[in-house]
């Protein structure tokens, strides 16, 4: 394979899919589809120390899902060209119940791993009140969460509350939101109940 990966004549048509061929000997006419890898392949060293640290596990194709590999994975061993791919698939139930949407199966997956503060701040992109919403929020995301299929659906609401509180009582704390850029103008918000502190965050 490394041979065909460095020969001048061939493209390797990598991380594709065939969908359709047509012609005749000699002449075929090759459909295919190119998936998204999600990672800069002229970045990508192939180090594989963003699998160490990615928190989610998902069943490998490559092992016919007899075991599990992380979001962030490499096709194969012996993968040409050595880099990286994410695997993403459509957005979760609760994830799409969320009225804010917020990215439930990202902070759950940190929490799942200890990575508490990791946990917060991804919740704070768009919940600047998780301590309060893990508490007063009437949890629509539960009532579709996968794991129904299951047993019964995970304490969503619950596990934003521990987040939020943990981040609160440590010394680390939640790291303020990097402002994405600085602007003269000033804006004026009406009401600063919950729907006016989220517009102002």
């Amino acid at each position: 394979m490394l041979d065909v990966g460095r020969h001048p004549n061939i493209n390797l048509l990598t991380f594709s899919q065939l969908t359709k061929v047509e012609g005749e000997k000699g002449n075929f006419r090759v459909h295919y589809l190119k998936k998204a890898r999600y990672v800069d392949l002229d970045k990508c060293t192939g180090c594989g120390e963003c699998s160490k640290v990615c928190p989610i596990d998902v069943p490998s194709d490559f092992e016919c899902q007899l075991a599990n590999r992380n979001a962030i994975y490499r096709p194969s061993p012996q993968a040409v060209p050595n880099v990286f791919a994410i695997e993403k698939t459509e957005p979760a139930p609760c994830k799409i119940a969320c009225p804010i949407h917020q990215d439930v199966p990202g902070y759950m997956a940190m929490v799942r791993v200890g990575k508490y503060e990791e946990a917060i701040n991804l919740i704070r992109k768009t919940n600047p009140l998780p301590g309060i919403c893990g508490r007063v929020c009437y949890h629509p995301c539960q009532g579709v969460c996968r794991r129904l299929h299951v047993d019964e659906s995970l304490s969503i609401a619950t596990i934003k509350r521990f987040a939020s509180d943990y981040a609160l009582r440590t010394e680390e704390g939640v790291t303020p939101p990097e402002i994405a850029e600085q602007r003269e103008e000033r804006i004026a918000i009406i009401g600063s109940g919950p729907a006016g502190l989220s517009a102002a965050h």
